[in-house]
């Protein structure tokens, strides 16, 4: 009865929570922000294939503190003070970034949005359901301590599902083709200038971020729409991956016809916005006991972007030396 009573005296107004989740969701577009600046800007830049890696990657490798960071803060800054502190490592980012030109200079910007990247990623699901049932007060009565928690079978069982499913995000490849994506169709033998492609890109991500609302909570469940979209993003890169195969190895002209390679972009974007990539953090704040929550996020959330920064790495030299098929179908 005292849980219920505190639920009660803690629920928030709708209208703060609307706004406290929006708020919060602001942090997503400058995830999206840091993770894509990438693709226009690399092309100006004029790197060598390794620098291009570097300055694609590191913002993961950056991200790889960032859930233990909101894991900790939380519990001694509070909701308002991790949401400060992510805030102030996007903006010193794009502070340092705007006032300088000097690559170790970027390094150092990119490892510092990561840091906000990984925080965001991994926390912001796990504070919007805090704010939006506040089940968690009840859920508090029971609780035991973390070193107790994760030796319950349930635990280590949910902690092994959450890695797979954020590996799976990462090894979709939304990841490099947000980061890489001009710099990859400039070499689709395009009828058109290569810089409209991102924009198409964002576009119709845009469009589909309604997906899951629309879809997934009016006919599927959560595991047919991952399920689906998991299956429907390596089909499509595998189409693009042909793509490339054709035009480089098999001596095909397409460029009458390379208006294909974007349509088969906007598949991949259509089916990763159907599961994968919004739903995949949900899941593991749902999946994850209440005494192991905490930590255990952050686990997935560093193994994420440890995953994550090895594969932006290597994309573009992968690339150069064997052609962007071969990261495709691999």
């Amino acid at each position: 009865m005292d849980g219920r009573k505190a639920v009660e005296e803690d629920k928030p107004s709708h209208l703060r929570a609307y706004l406290i989740v929006l708020a919060v969701n602001v942090l997503q577009i400058s995830t999206g922000a840091v993770m894509g600046w990438t693709s226009p800007s690399l092309p100006k830049l004029n790197l060598t294939t390794h620098e291009q890696s570097l300055v694609g990657s590191l913002y993961s490798l950056g991200a790889a503190p960032g859930p233990f960071i909101v894991t900790f803060g939380l519990n001694t800054i509070g909701r308002k003070g991790v949401i400060y502190v992510l805030w102030a490592c996007f903006m010193s980012s794009w502070i340092i970034m705007a006032s300088s030109q000097n690559l170790y200079v970027i390094y150092i910007a990119r490892l510092m949005g990561g840091i906000g990247v990984g925080g965001t990623c991994s926390g912001v699901p796990v504070y919007i359901a805090e704010v939006a049932l506040r089940a968690i007060l009840l859920e508090k009565e029971n609780s035991v301590s973390f070193l107790v928690g994760i030796r319950k079978p349930v635990a280590l069982k949910a902690l092994g599902l959450g890695i797979f499913v954020v590996a799976m995000q990462q090894f979709q490849g939304v990841n490099p083709i947000n980061a890489y994506n001009q710099i990859i169709f400039e070499q689709a033998d395009l009828n058109f200038p290569a810089k409209h492609v991102p924009v198409i890109y964002l576009f119709v991500g845009m469009v589909f971020l309604l997906l899951p609302v629309l879809l997934v909570n009016k006919l599927f469940g959560v595991k047919t729409a991952y399920i689906a979209s998991g299956f429907g993003a390596s089909i499509s890169l595998a189409l693009l991956g042909l793509y490339f195969y054709l035009i480089n190895s098999g001596g095909v002209d397409m460029h009458d016809y390379s208006y294909i390679s974007v349509v088969f972009l906007v598949l991949f974007s259509l089916f990763s916005h159907l599961g994968v990539s919004p739903l995949s953090w949900p899941i593991v704040a749902e999946i994850l006991p209440l005494s192991v929550k905490g930590v255990c996020t952050g686990i997935c959330g560093c193994i994420s972007s440890l995953i994550g920064f090895l594969y932006l790495a290597v994309f573009p030299s992968i690339a150069k030396n064997y052609g962007y098929s071969t990261d495709f179908f691999g």
